[in-house]
């Protein structure tokens, strides 16, 4: 069953898009069904298209793209293989790695389940909220650039005394 973004998805995903303007991006799983929403967004950009079946057997082939966009993939995996993948394709294959995600036990058909909290364990953010049929999907969003804000106590105040470097020696 092929999830259909409702119309506030389709502006979501577009706006993030229009915000990244990769040149490369792969489409994965049923986000290939999203070619046309991809197009208006990014105008010219190299695009790639796989499957979820393919897409597990050529990750080790895979280059970085600046967006990777994912759909219907993690809830067709079991839990581990899904955290596996998904950790591959943040850390080593993508810049900007956006998904959509069926969240909860409303989906008779799928193989793992989501909460939001899974995925904000792996690092990402939640993006948007849409339901279908009183069933929901969230848009989830991971980029390393925005992934962890600089604490406030990390700098030279809280661990050094720059202006006793050269008084004394440790």
């Amino acid at each position: 069953m092929t999830l259909s973004l409702s119309e506030q998805a389709r502006t979501d995903l577009q706006t993030l898009l229009e915000s990244v303007r990769p040149v490369s991006l792969l489409l994965a799983g049923g986000a290939r069904d999203y070619e046309t929403i991809v197009n208006q967004a990014t105008g010219e950009c190299q695009m790639k298209g796989v499957d979820l079946d393919a897409l597990c057997r050529q990750l080790d082939e895979l280059a970085v793209f600046d967006v990777v966009l994912l759909a219907e993939v993690l809830e067709n995996l079991e839990k581990h293989e899904a955290a596996t993948l998904i950790g591959r394709l943040r850390d080593l294959h993508s810049r900007h790695l956006f998904m959509f995600v069926r969240m909860g036990q409303g989906w008779s058909e799928l193989k793992s389940y989501w909460r939001r909290n899974d995925l904000l364990a792996y690092g990402f953010s939640l993006y948007g909220r849409y339901k279908e049929d009183e069933r929901e999907y969230h848009l989830y969003r991971f980029e390393l650039e925005t992934y962890k804000t600089t604490p406030d106590w990390l700098n030279s105040q809280y661990w050094a005394n720059p202006e006793l470097f050269d008084k004394f020696r440790w």
